[in-house]
């Protein structure tokens, strides 16, 4: 399966497609709404959370990819950033179309968004239960670890751009 098309909205664009978010969130199985909010969330909670993220000034500047297929969002990738370049993800991706490259897309696109945003540490919490993600994270290098029935990954982008800011400093000097 694919998508037909994939956007990236920030704090101030994101208001515009609350409706199709609440949709999306309340269109997830139990164990995908459980897994994406570590619990069950019920509609009238999503409903109110998606409100404030949509209609609140937050001091936290977040990032959204949205992936759509026939008009509806099939995942939901969120950027969260913090003025001390870390940055925390959470992807939600409808059942039928997890295990078909969706949510790797996603990933690779929240990555890129932290780079450009010159996020040092990018974070990612999940159930330990949460097999495909925590697959998934591991396959793009985050380093996990276990509390209880979590796992948080930590990827390290610093040595990252350490590299490309050598790779600058020669070329200039060159």
């Amino acid at each position: 399966m694919s998508f037909d098309k994939m956007i990236i909205v920030d704090n101030n664009q994101i208001k515009g497609y609350g409706s199709k978010i609440i949709d999306h969130f309340i269109g997830l199985s139990y164990s995908s709404n459980r897994q994406r909010f570590f619990n069950y969330r019920s509609e009238e909670i999503l409903r109110d959370w998606v409100y404030s993220l949509t209609h609140h000034k937050s001091e936290i500047e977040h990032f959204w990819v949205l992936m759509f297929k026939d008009n509806e969002i099939i995942s939901i990738g969120q950027l969260a950033l913090d003025k001390n370049y870390l940055g925390e993800i959470a992807i939600s991706v409808v059942d039928k179309f997890q295990e078909n490259g969706i949510g790797k897309i996603t990933l690779e696109e929240l990555i890129n968004l932290a780079k450009r945003h010159l996020v040092k540490t990018l974070v990612m919490s999940c159930y330990a239960d949460n097999s495909k993600m925590v697959s998934l994270v591991s396959f793009y290098g985050f380093k996990l670890s276990h509390d209880h029935s979590e796992i948080n990954g930590e990827l390290d982008l610093s040595l990252e751009m350490n590299e490309n800011e050598t790779k600058s400093d020669r070329e200039r000097s060159a």
